[in-house]
């Protein structure tokens, strides 16, 4: 009963404290209760957008006496549909042309049922003529200058011609998959496609071939999968080696989706790691919240502990106000928080939160903040102790020096995790298993704890042994009582230091998240034009020209800038390489140019030396090591004469190194000087589009290119993105980044408030006594805004450092992950002029309400407070 009674007089009398350390419970609750949806949504998603792009799920290669058939009766679900497709051999395509006959080399002949194409959509994209009948792709058309109509001689092995004539050009997206080596060993690196492939429907293909052909099945599954990749992976993986131990080694299965899988696996653990990179401080700073919110209301509790206990109440019955305290904070910060996790978590990922996650979270912070304090002091205090007001102290040397000891470790473990090489995520290929090397944790934890106790001890010695230099920073607010109110300030530099210390870990939070945010933003964007080219890109083979089409793709709305770019191929020896020209004053207009891409950095003045040097060409690492090359060295590479058609050697000087290009491939390439290029081959054909978006969506601009340039293949940023994003750029943090600013501002905001407002309500013998002996309205103003203004601006600064500090270490420790990996993280500077302003209103919303709140200070109040 007498429990019952304090609740209710708790809720009446003492709500404000009860809504500020509720509503610290109810952050604590809400953000890990967003937090688990999110780390839901981030595995589902990553696998989601790993399948999304793969249409041939597996593709079964029947050996030599087994039937097709019997590999068909052989699937079962989760088979939902398979098509039977065959695999001939050319020796060479020939065909006659303007007088000329052009021969190939050796290609592939595909012999595809007419039921393929609508089961299989995304394997074979029209170009020109017919969608059915025979088909020649795109490059090999170019090579034997063929259109519809024309008629090609596919040349056996045996010699043999067969003359057909073709229907149609198209374009194969997935050629890589679809030519893959079925059953290729683990590690073991994917063969190229072949430069030329002919389609035939497969009954005319039977005829040519008949058994000496390759017989294939190509499987569209049911995909009953979990959502985890991780177990749909280990899921696909029983189901393909059941399948091969049923079939008796009569057929080798290529697991494309369970390829994709194997290395969403680690893309999704990524999505873990910042759960714990970002997320995790926020669920940390939340408790401090709670612990402050607790703190700040210490002394008033102790007070009503003694009277209780003067009236005759047992330690028993004051642990139970304790509990009771606790039970109504817990209560409303759990409801309060899961339902904010709700919304949030259906408006930025539409799904829902796990309902377990945050309330044990929130009880833990609630037993820590505010039953724990109530049961020490029920247990030790007496009548006399608890009614005296407790000056908490500044940190010890003792704790300073475990401060700077992790500041120390802090750096060690910082510099090994961002050494060259090292792995956060290791996802062996081909199993099941995923190990995270969790030290790469280490280094911002240790951040986090070395600059909490730097901040703290900086601020205690400036109170304690700063006391002239304090009184001089605060005369320009305090005037006459700078003397009186540092004085103020040194007495109570627990609380003020504890602020200090509340408000820069929340500026920390809230800045570190937005730079972490930013730099990942862009250097996500970086890694898909890398990808793509440009916002929108158009490809067409060697030696057919694009950029006749310019003006008219220039017009499209919404473009910003057109960018031709050359892409032939050539012999650096006997190594055939990706060679292109570029515009070296133009090319960083239609795309980005970032100092990673080239060795040694500071990518315009390598650019202005190719412009300066016509004949200088940037080769890459594995070039240079391979034949021994050095800048400055003049070399010979054999390019493609448009005139004898046959390659000729061109001398070039090499610059340098270059590591990344847009549309370049990962291994070897150059790049040179567009015109140059076009000089000595004899033709300035450009067989690349880069266009960078304006106003309008990539998507947009690309739909209409489409119509521009028919025989193009274009590709655009956010379809490439989904489809090819490995690594972190594979997730989406969209919603993350959002739910931790918005976390991030409102806390500083927060911070502020409770600092003064609550602070006030609870220091409010202090005000009334100068209100006693006279104090006037602009005196108390200097004491709180003094107080307040220096909290607000000492946090403030010293938040912004170690946010800082702490945004540099999570860039760095993740810049291994990224591709290119970032120069130096980015400063979002809209974001920091919102935090700014949330903290300036805060601030000056305080100031507002402690006036109000001390002009109705008189007499009374001592006489209540005295009670």
């Amino acid at each position: 009963m007498i429990l019952a009674l304090w609740a209710a007089g708790l809720v009446r009398r003492r709500w404000g404290r009860l809504l500020g350390v509720g509503s610290a419970v109810a952050l604590v609750v809400g953000l890990t209760g967003a937090l688990s949806a999110f780390a839901i949504f981030a595995r589902a998603e990553v696998g989601r957008r790993a399948t999304a792009g793969v249409d041939v799920d597996w593709q079964i290669q029947v050996a030599p006496g087994t039937s097709a058939r019997d590999a068909l009766q052989a699937l079962r679900p989760p088979a939902r549909a398979s098509r039977i497709v065959g695999y001939g051999e050319a020796s060479a395509f020939r065909a006659a042309s303007g007088g000329t006959v052009q021969t190939t080399g050796a290609g592939k002949v595909i012999g595809l049922p007419p039921e393929y194409r609508a089961t299989f959509p995304a394997e074979i994209r029209d170009l020109v003529g017919a969608r059915s009948g025979v088909l020649l792709t795109q490059q090999t058309a170019s090579n034997l200058h063929a259109a519809p109509g024309t008629v090609v001689e596919i040349v056996l092995d045996n010699h043999a011609a067969v003359k057909v004539r073709i229907d149609g050009i198209v374009d194969m997206p997935n050629a890589d998959s679809f030519f893959q080596v079925a059953g290729a060993r683990a590690g073991v690196g994917p063969t190229a496609p072949p430069d030329d492939v002919l389609i035939l429907p497969l009954d005319r293909w039977r005829k040519i071939y008949g058994a000496d052909g390759a017989t294939q099945l190509h499987v569209k599954l049911a995909r009953h999968l979990p959502r985890d990749p991780a177990k749909a992976f280990a899921q696909l993986t029983a189901e393909r080696n059941n399948y091969q131990v049923r079939m008796s080694g009569g057929a080798v299965v290529g697991d494309n989706l369970a390829a994709r899988l194997d290395s969403a696996r680690s893309d999704a653990t990524y999505g873990q790691l910042l759960f714990l990179f970002l997320g995790l401080p926020g669920v940390l700073l939340g408790a401090v919240f709670a612990s402050f919110g607790a703190a700040v209301g210490a002394d008033r509790r102790r007070n009503e502990q003694a009277i209780l206990r003067a009236r005759g109440a047992s330690p028993a019955l004051l642990a139970g106000a304790g509990a009771v305290e606790s039970a109504l904070v817990w209560i409303t910060g759990s409801v309060t928080g899961t339902l904010a996790a709700w919304v949030v978590s259906r408006a930025l990922w539409h799904t829902t939160p796990v309902w377990l996650a945050g309330p044990p979270i929130g009880l833990a912070a609630t037993l820590m903040a505010v039953l724990r304090p109530a049961l020490r002091d029920a247990r030790r205090l007496s009548v006399g102790e608890a009614r005296r007001t407790v000056y908490a102290s500044a940190p010890r040397r003792v704790g300073i020096a475990f401060g700077w000891l992790a500041a120390l470790a802090a750096g060690v473990v910082v510099w090994i995790t961002t050494r060259q090489g090292y792995q956060i995520v290791l996802a062996p290929e081909g199993t099941p298993s995923i190990s995270v090397n969790y030290l790469s944790l280490l280094g911002p934890v240790l951040a986090w704890f070395a600059g909490v106790w730097v901040i703290a001890a900086a601020a205690g010695a400036l109170l304690v042994r700063g006391h002239a230099l304090t009184r001089r920073m605060i005369r320009p607010v305090a005037g006459n009582l700078a003397g009186v109110v540092a004085a103020w300030m040194t007495r109570l530099r627990g609380t003020v230091v504890r602020a200090v210390l509340l408000l820069a870990v929340a500026v920390a939070f809230a800045i570190s998240a937005a730079v972490f945010d930013a730099s990942f933003s862009a250097q996500s964007r970086l890694d898909a034009e890398l990808t793509n080219g440009a916002d929108v890109a158009a490809f067409v083979p060697p030696g057919v020209a694009l950029q006749s089409a310019v003006p008219q793709v220039a017009r499209i709305p919404g473009v910003a800038d057109v960018e031709p770019m050359q892409h032939r191929f050539a012999y650096v020896g006997n190594d055939l390489q990706d060679l292109y020209g570029v515009r070296p004053g133009h090319v960083g207009k239609a795309t980005a140019m970032s100092d990673a891409f080239f060795g040694g950095g500071h990518a315009k003045r390598k650019l202005d030396a190719l412009a300066r040097m016509t004949d200088g060409v940037y080769v890459s690492d594995e070039t240079v090591k391979d034949f021994a090359l050095s800048p400055g060295d003049s070399i010979k590479i054999r390019l493609l004469d448009a005139r004898t058609r046959a390659y000729v050697p061109v001398a070039f000087h090499l610059l340098g190194i270059v590591r990344e290009f847009p549309t370049a491939p990962t291994d070897s390439f150059l790049v040179a000087n567009a015109s140059y290029v076009s000089e000595q081959t004899h033709s300035a054909a450009a067989e690349t589009l880069l266009v960078r978006a304006g106003k309008r969506s990539p998507a947009a601009i690309a739909a209409d290119m489409r119509r521009i340039v028919p025989n193009a293949s274009v590709r655009d940023i956010v379809e490439q993105r989904r489809i090819t994003a490995t690594g972190l750029v594979a997730l989406d943090l969209s919603g993350l980044s959002a739910l931790n600013l918005a976390f991030g501002a409102v806390g500083v905001a927060w911070t502020i408030g409770l600092l003064v407002s609550v602070g006030f309500v609870e220091r409010r013998r202090h005000f009334a006594i100068l209100r006693a002996v006279g104090a006037k309205r602009r005196h108390i103003a200097a004491f709180a805004a003094t107080e307040t203004g220096g909290v607000v601006i000492a946090g403030s600064v010293a938040g912004a450092v170690l946010g800082g500090g702490i945004a540099w270490i999570l860039v760095s420790v993740l810049r291994g992950v990224f591709d290119p990996p970032p120069a130096h993280p980015v400063v979002p500077w809209v974001y920091l002029v919102v935090l700014a302003v949330a903290a300036v209103t805060g601030f000056v919303a305080a100031i507002v309400f402690t006036l109000g709140y001390a002009a109705r200070l008189g007499p009374e109040t001592l006489r209540e407070l005295a009670l």
